[in-house]
């Protein structure tokens, strides 16, 4: 859903700032970066273009696709694996850093801890480390800043207003794709209206990573 609606903004920015593929190149400013990024970052690869890699950005096409990545990850892909740290790193039964074993196959285990249950418990890291990951992982998870799509009223020239327009519609609709798909369902309805063929509510917990308010511009922390 934000993929999409991150591509289309992107492509209609870029199709609106150059007017061909032409002009991408003729941009130093873009070209010094692309340069940087290949000398400095040791970046070789940028798009695909007719199934073969580019190490250039020299259409609109391309620019679209590195743009489209580079935004979903630092504001989308950043939201869903850090701020799901806060009730899910929080948890270190869960998800524990630093296991003191390596799983059921560590040769330290016995054949008794296995059966019992210990192993598990054994895996399990000391109450101070433990301590300090619930910590971290709550800290990781609630800071917030910025919301994709919420620019400033300077921060774009006006030619992009229709295309920024678009975007926020598209992302409020996928606001309201995540409400429905969060919505508790039941085999025949006894629970909610909607039944689990009509929702993707598959778990107690309702996911509210994505919705929109809780996804930012870039990357917060």
């Amino acid at each position: 859903l934000y993929w999409d609606a991150i591509q289309l903004w992107v492509e209609s920015y870029v199709q609106t700032e150059y007017s061909s593929d032409a002009t991408v190149v003729s941009d130093s400013a873009l070209q010094n970066w692309v340069g940087d990024l290949k000398s400095n970052g040791n970046v070789g690869r940028f798009c695909t273009v007719g199934g073969q890699v580019q190490d250039d950005i020299q259409t609109r096409d391309c620019l679209t696709e590195v743009l489209s990545h580079l935004i979903w990850q630092a504001s989308v892909g950043h939201a869903v694996t850090n701020f799901p740290q806060k009730f899910i790193g929080q948890y270190v039964p869960i998800q524990f850093a630093g296991p003191l074993m390596n799983g059921p196959s560590d040769p330290a285990l016995t054949k008794a801890d296995k059966e019992s249950g210990m192993a598990f418990m054994k895996m399990m890291p000391k109450p101070k480390p433990a301590l300090k990951q619930r910590d971290f992982g709550g800290l990781l998870g609630s800071v917030h800043h910025t919301v994709l799509g919420r620019y400033t009223t300077t921060a774009l020239s006006s030619k992009f207003g229709a295309a920024k327009k678009q975007f926020k519609a598209a992302i409020a609709n996928i606001g309201t794709t995540v409400v429905q798909r969060n919505t508790p369902c039941a085999k025949q309805g006894v629970v909610s209206r909607l039944t689990c063929k009509e929702t993707r509510r598959n778990s107690f917990q309702a996911y509210n990573i994505l919705l929109p308010d809780k996804v930012p511009q870039s990357i917060n922390i």
